[in-house]
């Protein structure tokens, strides 16, 4: 993905991003065009399509830069927790159920799902993005000091469902008793159930 920097090309990747987002929070998916994009940020059609040549391509770099901006805010909170194992997911947890950017992306992504059965190319998208997203925080896992503890697959198959609790959580979030403190205290236990190995039976 592109990375931040003063090149003016970042900068204008940047700004397309940030229109995009916007028009995506307004207007949803069906709402965003390539030409309606090119006049928020005021620019040609051409212009925009040198940087991305179509919808797909430009929903794609979002993703992108989305993960990377997961990537970061997850290995800047993971050098800030404390305590043990369970006290430090229970307390990333907590930090990502009451970041409002999380919130925003999750209901950008119930459109892109439902776009996702009749458009290949965004079902290829999102299958990649969730790819990358699940061994970012299997990497990230492996760096909790439970190696003594719980094996590799014992952390990947926690991963594994920590994906769908999260996003469903939000998309249900309205609906459901508990506050987000709550919720992840009771994620975190039942992650650290199945990283133990308490709900899995080898074979």
């Amino acid at each position: 993905m592109q990375q931040k920097s003063d090149h003016p090309q970042n900068s204008k990747v940047e700004l397309i991003f940030s229109n995009a987002l916007e028009i995506l929070k307004e207007s949803g998916i069906e709402g965003l065009s390539m030409r309606k994009l090119s006049e928020k940020s005021k620019m040609s059609l051409s212009n925009l399509q040198y940087y991305f040549k179509t919808r797909e391509l430009l929903l794609a770099g979002l993703l992108e830069s989305f993960l990377q901006t997961c990537r970061e805010s997850l290995q800047e909170n993971f050098a800030k927790l404390q305590g043990s194992p369970e006290d430090k997911l229970q307390q990333l947890l907590t930090i990502s159920l009451n970041d409002e950017t999380w919130e925003d992306w999750y209901k950008i992504f119930v459109e892109l799902w439902a776009l996702s059965k009749r458009n290949q190319t965004i079902k290829t998208m999102l299958d990649k993005y969730y790819r990358d997203y699940f061994d970012l925080i299997v990497e990230l896992a492996k760096t909790l000091p439970v190696k003594d503890q719980f094996n590799d697959v014992s952390i990947t198959r926690a991963t594994a469902i920590i994906i769908p609790l999260l996003e469903g959580y939000y998309i249900t979030k309205d609906a459901i008793p508990f506050d987000n403190a709550e919720m992840a205290d009771l994620i975190a236990k039942v992650l650290m159930h199945t990283i133990r190995g308490n709900s899995f039976s080898e074979k």
